[in-house]
């Protein structure tokens, strides 16, 4: 019944994504924080919308290969609603995104 997790400076952690998408749900996570994780894109932000359908929180910091287009179904699809989003440092995010869906 995990409720948090962060991810910080990892290296790797897209493969294991994928590798948990075909197994393991998380429907419990409520808080999950992924900073500074270099192969962090937006492949990776659909699986978490798959896997992690009740996030409130959520952190994605640093993260270079993460864009509008990855961002939108991932913020759209969760059930009970985002409260907070924290972007910094996600180059590739712009204000169309923050202001239309977040």
């Amino acid at each position: 019944m995990l409720k948090a997790l962060s991810l910080v400076n990892c290296f790797g952690v897209e493969k294991l994504a994928y590798r948990f998408s075909l197994v393991l749900p998380c429907n419990s996570l409520q808080s999950l924080s992924i900073r500074n994780c270099p192969g962090v894109g937006n492949a990776t932000l659909a699986i978490v919308g798959r896997l992690c359908p009740k996030l409130t929180h959520l952190e994605l910091s640093g993260l270079r290969r993460i864009t509008d287009e990855g961002l939108f179904p991932l913020v759209q699809n969760y059930e009970a609603g985002l409260v907070k989003v924290n972007l910094r440092g996600c180059v590739n995010v712009t204000d169309k995104s923050e202001s239309n869906h977040l």
